[in-house]
């Protein structure tokens, strides 16, 4: 499995990529972060106890306190790209990988927020390309 830092912005009902990375439909982009390896997901507060009780594997943060966060530093209207700019930067991260269906909009957002933004080679995850035998089980019809 690929390790580089990931940065996806989606919904996962339209995203394969967001769908295995999560585990959770959701019908409006949210943010997915991957962190040497540890998965995290900014979710709204309408989804915000779901995300938790559907995606263990994921440390689930509250769009609203991320938002807070942000403008207690100063930032009057924060838009999404602040508030990934606040979690790269609490991580110590001053660069990202995303997908390369990632928004273009966003990507540029970030880059004037100084974020170095680089579209990762291949797949985001690989290993989709071979089903465990827990997925075969899943998908094979009655």
């Amino acid at each position: 499995m690929q390790r580089e830092n990931l940065l996806m912005v989606a919904d996962s009902e339209q995203d394969a990529d967001m769908l295995y990375a999560v585990g959770v439909f959701v019908p409006d982009p949210f943010i997915f972060l991957r962190v040497k390896g540890k998965a995290h997901i900014v979710m709204s507060d309408l989804e915000y106890d779901r995300a938790r009780a559907q995606a263990p594997h994921c440390r689930v943060l509250s769009l609203s306190n991320c938002r807070e966060k942000v403008q207690a530093q100063g930032v009057k209207r924060p838009q999404l790209a602040h508030i990934i700019r606040h979690l790269l930067r609490s991580r110590g991260l001053k660069r990202i990988f995303v997908p390369a269906a990632f928004p273009l909009g966003l990507a540029q957002d970030l880059r004037r927020l100084k974020i170095k933004v680089r579209v990762l080679p291949g797949d985001c995850f690989p290993e989709r390309e071979i089903k465990s035998a827990a997925e075969v089980k899943r998908s094979a019809r009655p």
